[in-house]
């Protein structure tokens, strides 16, 4: 018998196997798993499963289509492979149960693929581990990597690419983009495109090409905040000020995170506090971090910056442009 199977992001000795039919990708970093998500679906579309469906879960209701995929036949081929995507924050009852009714079907000639999304694992991967230990399944965590494997994955991609990098570049594309693959990947693409004379790169080429590529959003600006990163704070800043970015979408994401972090100051945290967009502002971070930001963020600190997000909301209605970005370099500082 084959019980539950967890592997971080490296599912080829699972695939050689041929043993299981039931995969979870638990997404905390976009490329690593799509690149697993990739690479079962060429696995089995070689094993011949041709029909391939794909289902995005946005309610219960969507969970009838994954039953009514099972119970379909085709007459010309019934091997298929279905991809689930699943955007949940938090495994909750109707998803095991989902789960739990799948397995019961047991179809070898079915490749169920689920993939959360949203999921945050470190709150969620012990749950499912203890919920589905004793079935044939496989799951795929896709965590951000640290900072020695991103070094390992640059150098691996050095290789793919021919870059020929210096130490003082690598270090400068890990600290710019360490949780961020995907952009990573897309920069070293970049540079093997420009390198056509597979020459050694200089630190001033690599630095050129971030700052020509630099696309920041609100959320890198106050992790940046939480972080203390004041540096980067002010950097991201002048980005937003000089395209223009909205003021009020910056002030709405801040306020709605140092709610959160309110919250989780007093260990009150309600489920349904925030509706579903709110949701989508907040920043997750692990235990560890959180912690460290708790500690960092006290009463006074939060009085100061809430006088300060109210005087700007004032000085948006009476169109005082300037003093918006002054005023947020000072919350920079007050962090």
């Amino acid at each position: 018998m084959h019980n539950l199977k967890i592997v971080n992001h490296k599912i080829e000795l699972m695939l050689l196997y041929n043993k299981y039919y039931f995969y979870l990708i638990i997404k905390e970093d976009f490329l690593l798993a799509k690149n697993i998500e990739k690479k079962i679906l060429f696995f089995y579309k070689k094993k011949k499963y041709d029909i391939f469906i794909k289902i995005e879960i946005n309610s219960i209701i969507d969970y009838q289509k994954i039953y009514f995929e099972y119970q379909q036949e085709n007459l010309f081929s019934y091997k298929k492979i279905l991809l689930i995507y699943i955007k949940e924050d938090y495994i909750e009852h109707h998803i095991l149960d989902m789960l739990y009714k799948t397995y019961q079907y047991n179809d070898k000639n079915i490749i169920l693929i689920i993939q959360f999304t949203n999921l945050n694992y470190k709150n969620n991967i012990d749950y499912i581990k203890q919920k589905l230990q004793k079935y044939n399944i496989v799951i795929i965590n896709c965590h951000f990597l640290s900072n020695r494997e991103t070094r390992n994955w640059i150098i691996k991609k050095m290789k793919k690419f021919h870059l020929h990098l210096t130490l003082q570049s690598i270090n400068l594309l890990l600290h710019n983009y360490a949780c961020n693959l995907l952009k990573l990947y897309n920069i070293l693409k970049i540079l093997n495109i420009i390198n056509i004379h597979n020459k050694k790169i200089t630190l001033q080429c690599v630095k050129n090409i971030i700052e020509d590529s630099v696309m920041f959003n609100i959320k890198n600006w106050i992790d940046s905040l939480f972080l203390k990163d004041t540096g980067r704070s002010l950097r991201i800043l002048h980005f937003f000020q000089k395209n223009k970015y909205n003021i009020s979408h910056i002030i709405q994401y801040l306020k709605i995170n140092l709610i959160y972090l309110i919250h989780k100051k007093e260990n009150n945290i309600y489920n349904n506090y925030f509706n579903q967009l709110e949701k989508q502002c907040i920043i997750k971070y692990d235990n560890i971090t959180l912690t460290n930001i708790l500690k960092n963020i006290n009463y006074s600190k939060l009085y100061k910056i809430i006088k300060i997000l109210y005087h700007i909301e004032i000085n948006i209605k009476k169109n005082n442009i300037f003093f918006h970005w002054e005023y947020l370099k000072i919350i920079v500082f007050i962090f």
